[in-house]
């Protein structure tokens, strides 16, 4: 069930979640890797085989589904990363690191685009897949003030973030209020 026996031309990434299930955790192409260098942080990994991707193809049309393993639980994040955030306390300092860390990641995914001059020939799409996890945060619910949470039909469970941008032919700041699914 691997991307790459699926229609794929080339994918990697995890399996499951990091740290679910036994056996390896992640895939290159159609083989499966016990471990990857760095790993469990994995926002750095999946940064530097997109932004290699986009370098060799760059000449022709392409596809990338670039999807991170964070803000995931573990809530895991690179030395540097953490070192950022340690006036929080330990929980919201794993957070913060590991979402900055994903969002430097897209960060550099994004200036490879400009620097290659792709931006005006590439549609992105930014979305997230539900809402904050079941449980309460270190200040209540993930998702104040909206009610809900992942695996519910209520706006807490279902409201993510979706951003399109494609410089030149959709209008910037646009903002769409109705639902997309």
């Amino acid at each position: 069930y691997l991307p790459a026996s699926r229609g794929f031309d080339f994918a990697v990434g995890s399996i499951g979640n990091l740290g679910e299930g036994e056996g390896p955790s992640f895939y290159r192409g159609t083989q499966k890797i016990d471990s990857w260098p760095g790993a469990p942080v994995t926002s750095p990994l999946y940064r530097d085989e997109a932004v290699k991707f986009i370098a060799e193809n760059r000449a022709q049309p392409w596809f990338l589904y670039l999807a991170f393993n964070a803000v995931h639980t573990p809530h895991v994040a690179s030395p540097n990363w953490l070192e950022k955030f340690r006036h929080l306390p330990t929980r919201q300092a794993q957070y913060a690191a590991n979402l900055a860390e994903a969002d430097e990641a897209i960060g550099a995914v994004m200036a490879k685009l400009h620097e290659l001059k792709l931006e005006e020939n590439t549609l992105i799409f930014f979305i997230g897949d539900n809402g904050a996890p079941l449980g309460k945060a270190w200040d209540g619910s993930l998702n104040t003030p909206l009610v809900g949470q992942k695996g519910m039909l209520s706006e807490g469970g279902i409201r993510t973030p979706f951003v399109a941008a494609w410089p030149g032919h959709l209008p910037a700041g646009t903002v769409y209020d109705r639902p997309v699914i």
